[in-house]
This record gives structure tokens, C-alpha cells and sequence, in this order.
């Protein structure tokens, strides 16, 4: 999984320790697990944030990747099919504008909640 944002919205659901939106760089989450029961564990392991000492689960952080796979698999995109690997991505720092409420800070704060210091 490539991300940028490493909360999933009001669940609070962290799916990593280091995940940064503002630092021009795309988290790469690697879950490698061969088993059933071994994939049950690397999901649990993120419920519980517990992100760190297991071989099953790595982190990555990058400005650029290319994933290969033989035989090609499926891609997709915020759920939405996009095609088959190879995929390419790259981060583009300050490439998007977006709205966000005035009591947000690029830094945030450790909790996911919004500075509401500025």
C-alpha cells in the first residue's frame, strides 16, 4: 500500500508510526504474510499500533517508486481500478490545494487532532 495520510479519518485508525503528510515523501506498507492466520496477525499488529519488529510487516518512506510483479497484478487507486502492475509513483510536494479549516496546522499534533494553537 502507498500512502500519504497515515490516519484513516474520524476511526482514528493509524497505519503507521512515521506516516507525515507534509514531509514530501509516500509511505510504502509492505504486508508479506504467505498464510491466512499470518495476515489475521500483520492486521492486528496495525489495529494495535504495534508497527514496529515484525518481519511480515515493513515500512518505506520514498519520493519515488515503481512496483513490479510477475505475474502483472491488479492496481487500484482510493478503490477505483486503475490497472495492472507495473504502477509508478512519485510524490509531488505542494502538489495539490486544498481547503482545510482555519484552526488546522501542517504539523499537527501526535493525537491526529488539529493544532488549534495557530
Amino acid at each position: 500500500m502507498i500512502v500519504n495520510v497515515g490516519q484513516i479519518g474520524d476511526a482514528r485508525l493509524k497505519l503507521g508510526a512515521d506516516i507525515q503528510p507534509h514531509d514530501g515523501k509516500l509511505d510504502v506498507i509492505v504486508a508479506s504474510s504467505a498464510t491466512v492466520i499470518g495476515a489475521l496477525r500483520t492486521l492486528f499488529r496495525i489495529l494495535t499500533g504495534r508497527f514496529e519488529g515484525h518481519s511480515d510487516l515493513q515500512y518505506l518512506s520514498v519520493e519515488h517508486i515503481v512496483i513490479k510483479a510477475k505475474p502483472a497484478l491488479p492496481t487500484e487507486v482510493d478503490g477505483e481500478t486503475l490497472g495492472i502492475t507495473a504502477l509508478e509513483a512519485r510524490a509531488v510536494p505542494a502538489g495539490a490545494l486544498l481547503l482545510v479549516p482555519r484552526t488546522y496546522h501542517a504539523g499537527g499534533s501526535s493525537s491526529g487532532e488539529p493544532d488549534q494553537s495557530s
